[in-house]
């Protein structure tokens, strides 16, 4: 339980950290 919880968390601050870089790069490339 509390494993899934963890990756969870993880998966979607992995996630917005992602997305954030990509905006980031995108409005770089624009």
């Amino acid at each position: 339980m509390l494993g899934e919880l963890r990756n969870l968390f993880y998966t979607k601050r992995l996630r917005k950290a992602i997305l954030d870089r990509i905006d980031e790069d995108l409005s770089v490339f624009l």
